[in-house]
């Protein structure tokens, strides 16, 4: 009987596994499929939005360049006819134009070879063996653009030709580096590249230094030649372009399996804890089988005590708020569609003396009010609200909001709100009581903030130095001013 029932027993171990192993493998599988479709649009859409902007930026120095040469035309000199007073006219629109801008060059070169302005050494050299205005003419001529990539082997600038006149070419050049801080690898997604490409497919900068002045991979930009913005899909590897004014490209390289890296590892590492799993239970049996359960049940129930809301309002406790803020602000970050988070500490004014004048119920009344209008008010993903203890509150907010100005206008709308819905509330009228108000404190993260502790310690301290010049006030950090509320 006895080896019945352990074979029955070993049978149901077997069942059980596999019965648990086909279904965490189709879990397993069709989470993977469902994340790998999520981060491969969350990235794309993050690489998109990257490179527009870039785009912008390098419009932004290829258009003051040539607004700098266009404000030179309302001077016009020649040398073989022209007066001193002309000549001194157009230097004094060279200074005023170059005079801020980090040009290596920025000159007129007339047809004798004679110039007006900043023009290098290092460009002069590059026409010693012929008239510098010759060859700058047949290479204006030769181009369907202005801009000039590398000219005569130079490499290291990129040049901006004008003809400022039948006998005057204006000639500015910019050195590469200038588009560094812009055409950097996206922290984000390990292994993209991010290039300039003129019209005729010579990379004019690159993220990668090496490629700077080769040809672009002829399969992506065949991809992209013809489409102004947008992404194309080319055996696994995507070209995110944005076309630059003057017909340059900002592309960005990235393939599906570098996008994919983390999830393809994180997968394998599922793959493994499984098979952990199925040799713990084969080998312990149904008694280890049990203990687990045992074990699982008293963790499931510890966790579930921590999470337990407060039971007055129904809001988190101060342990589970302070939880869950702790876990955002180490989850920060593009890939959790935010990077700012905002804590807000709010305080019932007087409470000491409702209570004493009231008595406790009216109390515990005006803290279920203040709860359920928290509740309403902050009712949006990006919140989570938390009673910290006795009368004092917090809303921890989490935003893909960059400007400070931005977070602070959209938590204090929501607080005036706050405040005059509990200032007219029914349940003042009801018990009473003439004026219901409370004081905050709002702080935004700093980026070497790591811990929420940090974060409410600053509120904290705020709202402390706040109340000793009144109270009734939202104040932030940002502009330390109040905002008073009758």
């Amino acid at each position: 009987m006895d080896d019945q029932y352990r074979k029955i027993q070993f049978r149901t171990i077997i069942l059980f596994t596999i019965l648990i192993v086909a279904v965490s493998l189709f879990l397993v599988i069709l989470f993977n499929f469902r994340t790998s479709n999520i981060l491969n649009t969350t990235a794309l859409s993050l690489l998109t939005s990257e490179n527009s902007q870039r785009e912008k930026n390098t419009n932004q120095i290829m258009n003051r360049c040539e607004l700098d040469v266009t404000y030179l035309y309302t001077a016009e000199y020649d040398p073989a006819d022209g007066t001193e007073a002309e000549r001194n006219a157009l230097e004094d629109r060279i200074n005023e134009a170059g005079v801020n801008a980090d040009y290596r060059d920025f000159a007129i070169v007339f047809n004798d070879d004679s110039s007006i302005g900043r023009l290098s050494e290092t460009t002069r050299e590059l026409y010693d063996d012929e008239s510098i205005y010759t060859g700058l003419s047949n290479l204006l001529e030769s181009r369907h653009d202005s801009w000039v990539s590398y000219m005569q082997g130079s490499k290291s600038c990129l040049y901006y030709l004008n003809r400022f006149n039948d006998n005057a070419i204006a000639i500015v050049s910019l050195d590469k580096s200038v588009f560094s801080s812009y055409y950097r690898k996206s922290k984000a997604i390990k292994g993209t590249s991010v290039s300039l490409v003129d019209e005729d497919g010579s990379v004019v900068y690159c993220s990668d230094s090496t490629l700077i002045n080769t040809n672009f991979d002829k399969t992506g930009f065949m991809a992209v030649q013809n489409i102004l913005s947008g992404t194309e899909n080319v055996n696994d590897t995507y070209y995110i372009c944005d076309t630059c004014d003057n017909g340059m490209k900002v592309i960005v390289t990235v393939t599906s399996s570098e996008i994919l890296a983390e999830n393809r590892k994180a997968f394998i590492e599922t793959l493994l804890i499984m098979a952990g799993m199925v040799i713990v239970v084969m080998i312990y049996g149904l008694h280890r089988v049990r203990a687990m359960n045992s074990s699982q049940d008293s963790l499931f129930g510890s966790l579930q005590e921590k999470a337990q809301h407060d039971q007055m309002t129904g809001l988190y406790t101060k342990t589970q708020f302070a939880s869950n803020a702790d876990t955002k602000m180490k989850e920060r970050g593009p890939q959790n569609d935010y990077s700012r988070c905002t804590f807000t500490i709010l305080d019932l004014d007087n409470f000491k003396s409702i209570n004493d004048g009231y008595g406790h119920i009216a109390g515990d009344d005006v803290i279920r009010e203040f709860s359920r209008l928290l509740n309403e008010i902050f009712d949006d993903k990006r919140y989570m609200v938390g009673r910290l203890g006795g009368d004092e509150f917090g809303v921890f907010g989490c935003f893909d909001i960059w400007d400070d100005e931005t977070l602070i206008r959209e938590v204090n709308g929501r607080l005036w709100n706050l405040r005059y819905r509990f200032r007219t509330s029914e349940v003042g009228k009801r018990l009473g009581i003439p004026v219901l108000s409370y004081s905050s404190g709002t702080v935004i993260s700093k980026e070497d903030e790591k811990t929420f502790a940090e974060l409410y310690k600053r509120a904290d301290s705020l709202l402390y130095n706040g109340k000793k010049t009144g109270k009734g006030k939202d104040i932030n950090e940002l502009s330390e001013k109040e905002d008073h509320h009758v």
